[in-house]
């Protein structure tokens, strides 16, 4: 029976004669379905780093997990198949309206709400399951939303939650993440790897609270309408409402 590996891999290309597509090992999981493990690297096949991939699945920056074994035949050579199993990647909101530094500092909700729906700049390459970083509770904990891909919408590496998605907020310890930065000095050099985050834990608890994605003009008229629909109509009938006038302060 072939012994089968699953492994987080991104693929890569060797900078070299021929500049072919890799695949870099990052993680191995658990089992088929436990959380990802960077250290097993270290104790399974630790000798082999990359993995060879049929040419006609290769995408620059594909982080995916991937299926592997020896070759029957040739214990130098490795079989591969890209899988869908379910992994999350962590991506930083970055808005001058919210300060995203080291600490969280303090912001308007409205504004938040603002930039998620008027949209923001998310990295060339991501994966399906995101988690949307917030903020960092100095530099221990990510607080984030989860993100699954029918929340939003790309354009032009501008993501746009929308609006009335209901989102999921979770709060991970930045030791339970795997932050590939450290491939900048690895050997051999992989010039055109984009940074990564990923979450260890490919199944998420509870969460820790909810947040409905509307914007403050939309739940107030929300709320307008249903005070109007608990009052007398005849004597409404005269009163016309402009949203964009300055009747109420919190609307300009």
């Amino acid at each position: 029976m072939t012994y089968e590996n699953y492994s987080l891999c991104i693929t890569v290309i060797e900078i070299g004669q021929n500049n072919n597509f890799q695949l870099l090992r990052l993680a191995d999981t658990i089992g088929k379905d436990g959380e990802l493990d960077e250290k097993s690297l270290m104790s399974n096949s630790p000798d082999i780093k990359t993995i060879i991939m049929d040419p006609n699945q290769t995408k620059n920056n594909d982080l995916a997990i991937w299926k592997w074994g020896l070759d029957s035949v040739d214990k130098k050579q490795q079989w591969s198949k890209r899988t869908n199993e379910r992994f999350y990647e962590l991506i930083f909101l970055y808005d001058e309206k919210i300060d995203n530094k080291n600490e969280i500092k303090n912001c308007k909700i409205e504004d938040l709400i603002d930039v998620l729906i008027s949209g923001f700049k998310i990295p060339q390459f991501i994966t399906d399951n995101l988690l949307l970083v917030l903020g960092k509770d100095k530099d221990k904990e990510y607080i984030c939303f989860n993100l699954e891909k029918s929340d939003y919408s790309i354009e032009n590496n501008i993501m746009k939650i929308k609006e009335g998605t209901t989102l999921d907020i979770y709060t991970i310890k930045k030791e339970h993440c795997i932050d590939t930065n450290y491939l900048k000095n690895a050997t051999p050099y992989y010039p055109y790897i984009q940074n990564r985050i990923i979450y260890k834990e490919r199944i998420l608890k509870e969460p820790e609270g909810q947040v409905k994605i509307k914007s403050f003009l939309s739940l107030f008229k929300s709320y307008f309408e249903k005070i109007t629909e608990q009052m007398n109509y005849n004597h409404m009938s005269s009163v016309k409402v402009n949203f964009n006038s300055k009747i109420h302060p919190y609307i300009h």
